[in-house]
């Protein structure tokens, strides 16, 4: 069954320069969130070590309220002279069935 978007709680931000660290990703993120809400990101893994696809990380927060408030403040926030692109991270249910279709889409023509 498909989680409501008003219960998620993690974000995926993409489009992060694959040039930095994950300690500049943390510093960076926290810069445009710490203004706003009372809250600090930390072990933003560095792009390219813990993903598989450089250039993206997903953030956990305590909560639903919490992480919308930084998908506004985040989406569309440039670092690094790039401008990050957020959205709501696919559940492991979400993502297996995308995983299957894709399949399904690349054996039969």
């Amino acid at each position: 069954m498909k989680e409501p978007a008003e219960n998620k709680r993690t974000l995926f931000v993409g489009n992060i320069d694959k040039g930095i660290t994950g300690d500049e990703v943390s510093a960076a993120l926290n810069s445009i969130l710490r203004p706003h809400l009372q809250i600090e990101l930390q072990d933003v893994p560095s792009p390219g070590i813990l993903t598989s696809s450089a250039g993206y990380c997903f953030i956990e927060f305590d909560s639903h309220q919490l992480a919308s408030m930084s998908f506004s403040l985040l989406s569309g926030a440039v670092v690094n002279g790039k401008e990050l692109k957020v959205g709501w991270a696919l559940d492991s249910s979400d993502a297996r069935k995308k995983r299957q279709e894709y399949k399904w889409d690349k054996c039969h023509f």
